[in-house]
């Protein structure tokens, strides 16, 4: 699992040296201290005390500040600029990778032809654990609403022992056996996300909209049984599966200059949907699919966010016809570790 996100990691750190990423300093937000000569300040001169209590004790003196250009070289303060959200920042565009790592639940069952298959507890397979990586990217449509297009990959595997005689895909696994599992799943996601309520501190209320796919294969592999009826130890679901719509709302709140919070969930459920398929006959569809997040943002520079959080995904597929009928869920619940670069 890590060897295959290594490379992943790798670039997530060369984009933060990259873009500047490593700078903490908060735009708005410096203070220079006096510059001071010794012959403005004879409190100073020899003593312990600080060239800065010192002016102050001038100044008090003198009840008004002092106009000689001696008396202070420099003499700046600047206030910090008002919070203001990530995305109102005058910048176009956004490219976001991001890195999650979760606990997962769920369960598969492939049947074939008359060999109704086993419903395979994904822990019982071994399957505990995923890691995601996600590539974001978004563009302004005007100051109120912007365009996301995020593709996303889940990694989980593992092995598993069973008592008796397991069926996946028309295929018999011996009891005994270890049977090795794995998962391809991806998702692709466009959303078009408007604004439709302001707070007036910078934050704003979005409607999303849009369309998302689920791209499955998965693949169970063992020792197979002389009695089996078939060899292939593997399930394309994305074969039968369609494009289907996204709704839900999303937040964005500064809590300072430097700091915010977004949170956003979204899904669409379907069932008994005509797939426009057939394979022993009509496939029909059924999906839910939701996913919930909270991330608080951090800047790091004008251009770069570093975001945490946490994120919730279900996902549950089912596929039936005359000759098939294929289950699918999965839970995960996952830390969330990203960056957000604006162009």
């Amino acid at each position: 699992m890590f060897a295959r996100w290594g490379l992943a990691i790798a670039a997530l750190a060369v984009s933060l040296s990259f873009f500047g990423c490593t700078s903490t300093a908060v735009p708005g937000a410096e203070r220079s201290l006096p510059l001071l000569s010794s012959d403005q300040i004879p409190e100073a001169r020899g003593s312990a005390i600080d060239p800065v209590d010192a002016l102050v004790r001038k100044l008090e003196r003198e009840h008004e500040p002092p106009t000689s250009p001696h008396a202070i070289d420099s003499l700046v303060v600047q206030e910090s600029p008002p919070s203001r959200a990530e995305d109102d920042d005058g910048r176009l565009l956004t490219f976001a990778p991001e890195l999650s790592f979760g606990a997962v639940s769920g369960y598969v069952q492939v049947r074939e032809n008359a060999v109704t298959g086993t419903r395979l507890n994904l822990h019982d397979l071994g399957m505990n654990t995923a890691s995601t990586l996600s590539f974001g990217f978004g563009a302004k449509t005007d100051d109120h609403s912007d365009v996301w297009f995020r593709v996303r990959g889940f990694d989980a595997r593992g092995s598993g022992t069973f008592g008796q005689d397991i069926f996946f895909n028309g295929v018999t696994y011996e009891a005994g056996e270890p049977v090795h599992s794995s998962l391809e799943l991806y998702d692709l996601l466009l959303q078009y996300r408007g604004n439709v309520l302001d707070f007036g501190d910078g934050g704003h209320l979005q409607l999303l909209a849009g369309a998302e796919f689920h791209y499955l294969t998965f693949q169970a592999h063992g020792t197979v049984a002389p009695t089996s009826a078939g060899n292939e130890g593997q399930e394309h679901f994305w074969k039968q599966e369609l494009p289907l719509p996204s709704l839900g709302a999303r937040v964005v709140y500064p809590l300072s200059s430097g700091v915010e919070l977004r949170a956003q969930a979204f899904g669409f459920s379907v069932h008994h949907l005509n797939s426009l398929r057939s394979e022993g006959g009509t496939i029909y569809l059924w999906q839910d699919n939701f996913e919930a997040d909270a991330i608080v943002g951090v800047r790091l520079s004008d251009a770069c966010w570093l975001d945490l959080g946490y994120r919730y995904s279900y996902l549950y597929m089912k596929e039936e016809s005359h000759e098939d009928m294929n289950k699918f869920l999965m839970r995960d619940s996952a830390l969330v570790f990203g960056i957000r670069l604006r162009f």
